[in-house]
């Protein structure tokens, strides 16, 4: 963890650590409440998200909205710069187990925008049931 976090110029602390390795051993994107749960740490919230925004400003990871409208968290791929992310693949959202996992394989099909239009990014959220629960 303090390898990632000395790549990308970031201060190397406990709280930054524990949230690495949080997503780290997750196999699925997680939310703030997740994170949460899973440290034996006492995080202050401030803290996690000013972490979590970082990170993601630092391509370490990404975030997927889900339906309810909480922010889930998940690792880039290697490729992935300081606020240049190469995120451009499906996230799967199972409706048995609420997990939401990224398909790398599986672009997201191009859209050809009216003139005068720019894309910055674009999110594609496929939902169904993930093999686990069927």
């Amino acid at each position: 963890m303090e390898e990632i976090l000395r790549e990308k110029n970031i201060k190397v602390t406990d709280t930054r650590k524990e949230i690495l390795r949080i997503l780290s051993e997750s196999k699925s994107a997680i939310s703030y409440n997740t994170i949460q749960e899973k440290t034996a740490l006492k995080l202050d919230k401030v803290t996690v998200y000013r972490t979590l925004d970082t990170f993601e400003n630092k391509g370490i990871i990404h975030s997927i909205p889900s339906e309810d409208g909480i922010k889930l968290y998940s690792f880039c791929k290697d490729d992935c710069h300081d606020h240049d992310h190469d995120d451009n693949h499906v996230h799967f959202n199972c409706e048995m187990c609420n997990t939401t996992v990224c398909l790398y394989h599986v672009d997201i099909p191009s859209v050809e925008l009216p003139k005068g239009y720019y894309m910055h990014s674009s999110k594609l959220i496929v939902n169904g049931i993930c093999p686990e629960c069927r």
